[in-house]
């Protein structure tokens, strides 16, 4: 199928092998197969939620759609896998509540300065 090495050993759900080839060896975290699917999109498909933890640690594009328009949590819905669902969840809520705190420590600077200026 014209997979590289670290999509491969994703599919096959070898999750040290994954994070080696990615932290090592600088393998592309975010490549994507001829359908645009992410080693994500494969971990949720099938439910290796150790391997779907390990890729959003590393940085993975969470987000991204496929040709079907499928995000990974799409996916994951798709195919009832409950776990990698949590997982995406957890880390989406975390990413969230950081942004409102960068926001508010942006909003705070923001009305300091104003404050100096008077």
């Amino acid at each position: 199928d014209g997979w590289s090495a670290v999509q491969f050993a994703a599919i096959n759900s070898h999750v040290s092998i994954v994070e080696f080839l990615v932290k090592e060896m600088g393998a592309d975290i975010n490549t994507v197969d001829r359908n645009n699917r992410s080693m994500l999109h494969w971990a949720c498909r099938y439910g290796n939620d150790k391997l779907t933890e390990s890729l959003l640690k590393m940085d993975i594009k969470y987000n991204l759609h496929d040709v079907e328009k499928k995000i990974p949590m799409d996916i994951a819905e798709i195919h009832k896998q409950v776990n990698c669902i949590e997982v995406l969840g957890k880390f989406m809520y975390e990413r969230n509540e950081e942004i409102k705190r960068k926001a508010k420590i942006l909003e705070e600077k923001k009305k300091k300065e104003e404050k100096d200026k008077e």
